[in-house]
C-alpha cells in the first residue's frame, strides 16, 4: 500500500506523543494497524508491551483480529524473524487489546488490595444496576421526606410552647451542632413538576451521572457552588461573564452584519435621509460594542435602553431596493430585541438572582451526594461495581505513585482510537501511565456523537489547538483529510454542507481547510451524482411524470413523513432498472433494489411509516427496527402471562391471556362472565363466575385458574430461564407464534426472552417478580429492542437504518432521509443543566411570585 507523507509521519514519527486528526474515510484503522506492525518488526516490541484501547466491544475485536491477519501476513516474508513473529501470534490472544472499562477492570483486579476493594466483586448488569439506582432513589427520597415531616411537626410543636422572645433552644443546638438541613420540600416545589417527584429525581440522576465522569467531584462541586456567592465585579470577571459578553458580541456581530448590509444600499442616490438613519443606526451599535467590551454593568443598562426610531425610507426611490434596506434594517432590529429579551434585568438584578440560587444548588449537591452514598452501600452489600465505579476506583488506585509507575513501565505504547469520545475522567486515568513521547490519539472531533453519554470533543479540541504549536517537543499533530473511500461528489456536497454550517461558534471547531475532506481516489466511476431535495410543506403543482410526483388528493392527509416517504418511493422506482457503474465489480449493471440504503438519524416515528408505504407501493424493503420488540405480540403476550401469574388481579393481563390461545376463551364468553357479573373488576367477574355457577364455561374457567396455579408454584421452584421454556411448550404458544406471519421471526423473539432471562440469572436478583420489573426496566430504557436480521444481505430489498448503524461502502445508492428533522434539544429544557466549565445552571425560580425564568448561568450554558 503506498501512503502519503501525512500518512507516514504518522506511522513512523515515535519520538513524540502523537494526536492524529483523521477525518472519514482517511485510512484510520490500516494506518493504526502499520503503525504497530512497524513498532513490533523494528524495535521487537512484543503485543503484550502494547496498550491498545478504543470505546467498544466490536471495535477492541476487530482490532485484535486485524493484527493478527497484519502479523500473518509478515510471516509469510522471509526477511522477518520469524520465532519472534510466531511468539507474538501465540501471545496475541492475551494482549491488552480492549475497551477502556476492560483496563479498568485488570488494573482492579490486580491491585485490589490499594483500593480496598473486595476482590470478589463482580460488573453489574446494567438493568439490575439501573433498579438498584431507582430503588435508592426512592429510598433516599423517602427518607427526606420523613425528616421534613419530623422537622415541621417539630416547629409547630416548639411554635406552640416558645414565645418569639423565647426561641427554642435545643434547635438552635441541632443547627449548630450539624450541617445546614437540606431544604427538601424546597427543592421539590421548585424543581418537580406539578404532579410527583420525578422531575428532581431525574435531576439528581442527572447530576450523579455527571459528577462520576469528574476526576474530582467534590472540587467540582465546591467551584460550581462558589460561582452564586458573587457580586458585580466577580461576576463580570466570572466565567459566566465572560460568556454572557461573548453571547451578547456574537448577536451584535449579527445585528452589526445586517445593519452595514442596510447602509451600503442606502447609499443610492434618493434615499439620503434613509442613509443618514442607517448610519446612525451603525454608530449605536459600535458604541454598545465597545460599552459591552469595556463595561458589563454599562453595557447591560445600555443594551436595555437602546432603542429604534421609525424607519424613514423613501417612497420615491426605487421600490425594490427600499424593501432590501427595510429587510436588512428590521433583521438588525429582531437580534436587538432578542438580546434584550433575553437580558431584561439589569446587574443588580442577576446577582441577587444567583445569590438566591447558592443555597437551593448547595441543597441539590448535598442531595446528590446523599443518594451516591447509599447507592454505592446498595451496590457494596451485593459486591458489585458499575462502569462509573470502574473508572473512580482505577483512578483512585493510579492516584498511588508506586503503582502508576508500574502501570507505565509496563508498557511501551499506548494508543487510544476515537479519541474524540473521552471524558475528563478518562483522560486523567490515562494520563497518570503515559510517558512523554509513547501516547498515541487517533479520532476526529466532527465524527463525535457521545456527548448524551457524557463525551467530552474539547479535549480533542484542545491538543489539536495546541498540539505542535505550543513549542513543546513532545508533542505533534498529523491532519489526514484525504477521503479515500468516497468519490469527488460525494465530497464536494459534503464541504459545500458543512463549510455553511459548522463553526467554532457552533460546532466547537471551524470546517476550514484543515477540516475539509480531500479526495484521496487515484481514479473513480462516471455515477457520483449528488442530490439534494427539499419537499416544501404548502402545497404546490407538479407536473404529472415527474419523479416524485404525486397528486394534491393523495397529499392532502398525508403526514409530513408520508409525504417524504412516498417520494423517496417514487425515486427508487424511477431508478431501478436503469444503469450505474458498479465500482466494485468494475463493471455496469442494472440498479436493483439491494442496491438501496436509506440512512435517518433516528427511525423513530419513522420507520414503520416508510415500511407501510414502501409495502404499498410493492418495494421490497427489510427494517430490523420496526415495531418495538417489547410491543410485539408475543412478547406482550408472555409478559402478559408472566404478570397475571405474579399477581392474578390484574385485568388487562388477563383479559389479554383469557382470549389469547393460550387462555382460549372466546370474545362471548368473556361477554357472558361480565353480564353474570356487570360490577366490579373483571378478575372479580371471572373468579365469582367460576366459583357460583356450574355449567361448562365455570369448569373452563375452573381448568384455566388450575394450570395458572400449577406454573406459579412451578416458577418458584425453576429458573426463570427454564420455566419461560417450560411454559413455552405447555401452551403450545411457541408453535402457534411460529405458525403465523413472520413465524420465524416471533420465534426469534421468544428466544431473545429466553436469553435476557439468562442475563437476569447471572445477575443478583431472583424470583418472578423481580424478572419482571428487570424486563420493564429494559423496556423503558429500550435497551436490546432489535432482533437479529431474518433477511441475507445479498437479498435485494431496500434497507432502512439509522446513520450509526451503516458501516459505510455498503450500499451504492444511499438516500439520507429525514434530514429536515430539527435537532433534539431536549436537555436544554431540563430545569438544571450541568457543565465542566460553566457549573451547575438552573432555572431562577420564585415561589413567593409564582414564576420562573433561565438564570444568567443556564442563558449561558443553553448557547
Amino acid at each position: 500500500m503506498k501512503w502519503t507523507s501525512d500518512q507516514l509521519k504518522a506511522i513512523e514519527n515515535r519520538e513524540t506523543n502523537m494526536l492524529v486528526s483523521a477525518a472519514a474515510g482517511s485510512g484510520k484503522t490500516a494506518l493504526l494497524i502499520q503503525r504497530i506492525i512497524r513498532i513490533v518488526l523494528e524495535e521487537k516490541v512484543g503485543v503484550d508491551e502494547l496498550l491498545i484501547l478504543t470505546f467498544t466491544r466490536g471495535a477492541a475485536g476487530e482490532m485484535k483480529n486485524r493484527l493478527s491477519q497484519a502479523l500473518a501476513r509478515e510471516l509469510e516474508n522471509p526477511e522477518n524473524d520469524r520465532s519472534f513473529l510466531m511468539k507474538q501470534m501465540n501471545i496475541l490472544g492475551g494482549a491488552s487489546i480492549s475497551t477502556l472499562h476492560s483496563f479498568c477492570l485488570s488494573v482492579l483486579r490486580q491491585y485490589f488490595h490499594k483500593g480496598d476493594i473486595d476482590p470478589g466483586f463482580a460488573i453489574g448488569n446494567d438493568t439490575e444496576i439501573a433498579l438498584m439506582l431507582k430503588e435508592t432513589l426512592e429510598e433516599v427520597f423517602e427518607d427526606e421526606y420523613q425528616q421534613a415531616i419530623t422537622m415541621k411537626n417539630m416547629a409547630q410543636e416548639n411554635n406552640a410552647q416558645n414565645t418569639p422572645e423565647q426561641p427554642d433552644q435545643n434547635l438552635e443546638k441541632n443547627q449548630e451542632n450539624n450541617e445546614p438541613a437540606i431544604d427538601f420540600l424546597d427543592l421539590i416545589e421548585k424543581y418537580s413538576g406539578n404532579k410527583n417527584d420525578q422531575a428532581l429525581k431525574d435531576t439528581v440522576e442527572t447530576l450523579y451521572r455527571f459528577l462520576a465522569t469528574q476526576p474530582n467531584p467534590e472540587s467540582w462541586s465546591h467551584q460550581a457552588l462558589a460561582l452564586f456567592d458573587c457580586d458585580q465585579k466577580s461576576l463580570e470577571a466570572s466565567v459566566w461573564g465572560s460568556s454572557l459578553k461573548k453571547i451578547i458580541n456574537t448577536e451584535l456581530q449579527g445585528a452589526m452584519d445586517s445593519a452595514l448590509k442596510a447602509r451600503e444600499i442606502s447609499a443610492t442616490a434618493g434615499f439620503e435621509k434613509t442613509h443618514e438613519q442607517m448610519k446612525s443606526e451603525v454608530m449605536m451599535l459600535e458604541a454598545l460594542e465597545k460599552t459591552i467590551r469595556a463595561d458589563l454593568v454599562a453595557g447591560l443598562e445600555t443594551l436595555k435602553n437602546l432603542g429604534y426610531e421609525r424607519f424613514r425610507g423613501s417612497a420615491k426611490a426605487d421600490k425594490e431596493l427600499n424593501e432590501q434596506i427595510k429587510k436588512y434594517r428590521d433583521e438588525a432590529k429582531t437580534s436587538i430585541t432578542k438580546l434584550q429579551k433575553r437580558f431584561a434585568i439589569n446587574m443588580d438584578e442577576m446577582v441577587q438572582e444567583l445569590n438566591d440560587l447558592k443555597k437551593p444548588m448547595a441543597d441539590l449537591v448535598a442531595l446528590t451526594q446523599k443518594f451516591w452514598t447509599a447507592f454505592q452501600a446498595k451496590k457494596a452489600q451485593k459486591n458489585l461495581v458499575d462502569y462509573n465505579d470502574l473508572e473512580q476506583l482505577t483512578l483512585k488506585i493510579l492516584m498511588d505513585p508506586e503503582v502508576a509507575d508500574e502501570v507505565r513501565t509496563r508498557y511501551r505504547y499506548i494508543f487510544l482510537d476515537e479519541y474524540q469520545d473521552t471524558n475528563e475522567m478518562q483522560e486523567t486515568i490515562l494520563q497518570r501511565i503515559v510517558r512523554d513521547n509513547n501516547y498515541f490519539m487517533v479520532g476526529d472531533v466532527k465524527q463525535s456523537i457521545y456527548r448524551f453519554r457524557l463525551a467530552d470533543p474539547t479535549i480533542f479540541i484542545s491538543k489539536y489547538e495546541s498540539f505542535g504549536r505550543d513549542g513543546n517537543p513532545n508533542n505533534s499533530l498529523v491532519t489526514l483529510n484525504q477521503n479515500f473511500r468516497s468519490a469527488q461528489g460525494v465530497i464536494n456536497s459534503v464541504n459545500a454542507i458543512f463549510e455553511q454550517v459548522m463553526s467554532a461558534g457552533l460546532g466547537e471547531i471551524n470546517y476550514d481547510e484543515q477540516a475539509r475532506l480531500n479526495k484521496g481516489l487515484p481514479h473513480e466511476g462516471p455515477y457520483q451524482k449528488t442530490e439534494i431535495h427539499i419537499i416544501e410543506e404548502q402545497k404546490k403543482e407538479t407536473e404529472a411524470g415527474d419523479v416524485g410526483a404525486f397528486d394534491e388528493d393523495d397529499r392532502e392527509d398525508l403526514t409530513a413523513v408520508e409525504v417524504e416517504a412516498r417520494f423517496v418511493a417514487n425515486q427508487i422506482q424511477s431508478l431501478v432498472g436503469t444503469t450505474f457503474f458498479d465500482t466494485r465489480h468494475n463493471q455496469e449493471r442494472a440498479i436493483n433494489y439491494g442496491d438501496f440504503g436509506i440512512l435517518m438519524r433516528s427511525v423513530a416515528g419513522r420507520g414503520d411509516v416508510y415500511l407501510r408505504i414502501f409495502s404499498e407501493m410493492g418495494i421490497p424493503t427489510y427494517f430490523d427496527g420496526g415495531t418495538n420488540y417489547y410491543e410485539s405480540l408475543e412478547i406482550t403476550m408472555i409478559l402478559n402471562l408472566l404478570n397475571l401469574m405474579d399477581n392474578q388481579h390484574q385485568d388487562l393481563p388477563l383479559l389479554s391471556i383469557m382470549t389469547s390461545p393460550i387462555g382460549n376463551f372466546t370474545t362471548t364468553e368473556c361477554t357472558r362472565l361480565r353480564i353474570a357479573h356487570p360490577q366490579g373488576f373483571f378478575y372479580q367477574a371471572v373468579e365469582a363466575y367460576a366459583q357460583e355457577e356450574c355449567d361448562e364455561l365455570s369448569q373452563k374457567l375452573g381448568a384455566f385458574y388450575q394450570k395458572l396455579t400449577d406454573w406459579r408454584y412451578q416458577s418458584k421452584l425453576m429458573a426463570v430461564e427454564d420455566f419461560l421454556w417450560k411454559i413455552y411448550l405447555e401452551s403450545g404458544y411457541y408453535a402457534f407464534v411460529g405458525a403465523l406471519p413472520g413465524g420465524e421471526q416471533r420465534q426469534c423473539n421468544l428466544r431473545i426472552l429466553l436469553k435476557r432471562a439468562g442475563d437476569y440469572k447471572k445477575s443478583t436478583l431472583k424470583g418472578l417478580y423481580q424478572f419482571i420489573r428487570f424486563v420493564e426496566n429494559m423496556k423503558k430504557h429500550k435497551q436490546d429492542i432489535s432482533p437479529p436480521a431474518m433477511v441475507s444481505n445479498h437479498e435485494a430489498v431496500v434497507r432502512l437504518m439509522t446513520i450509526h448503524k451503516s458501516k459505510g461502502l455498503e450500499f451504492p445508492i444511499v438516500i439520507l432521509a429525514g434530514a429536515g428533522k430539527g435537532f433534539n434539544k431536549r436537555s436544554n429544557y431540563s430545569q438544571v443543566l450541568f457543565h465542566k466549565d460553566l457549573g451547575i445552571c438552573p432555572d431562577y425560580v420564585n415561589l413567593e411570585k409564582r414564576y420562573k425564568h433561565n438564570s444568567l448561568a443556564k442563558e449561558v450554558c443553553k448557547a
